[in-house]
């Protein structure tokens, strides 16, 4: 979690760039079983997310953007072992059942096939 934290602290990010990673993230237009028109939509949510996002930055007079969204893209990895890593501990807890738990925590972390 340091891996993600520490630079959001020293990069001073806002709520703002958090849920604009997030938005990022979330329309990713490889995702796996989206239509040749999912696609489409997703990529250009995403563009439009990234719009606003520089919209964002000129409205509060940000000098660098392209440094400061830069800066907040290089959190995609470290955010990516995180998911991985609590995928990874709940697949333990789903085998060695160490608690009882609703069932839709293993759809909302691929579990189930």
């Amino acid at each position: 979690m340091s891996e993600l934290s520490g630079p959001m602290y020293h990069n001073n990010m806002s709520d703002a760039e958090f849920c604009a990673l997030n938005a990022i993230l979330l329309f990713d237009p490889r995702a796996d079983g989206l239509s040749e028109h999912g696609i489409q939509v997703v990529a250009e949510a995403r563009k439009r997310t990234y719009d606003h996002w520089f919209s964002f930055y000129n409205v509060l007079g940000v000098q660098d953007i392209g440094e400061r969204v830069g800066n907040t893209m290089l959190l995609i990895p470290a955010l990516k072992m995180i998911v991985q890593t609590t995928q990874e501990n709940f697949r333990l807890i789903q085998v060695f059942d160490l608690f009882h738990y609703d069932k839709i925590i293993d759809e909302l972390m691929h579990l189930v096939s």
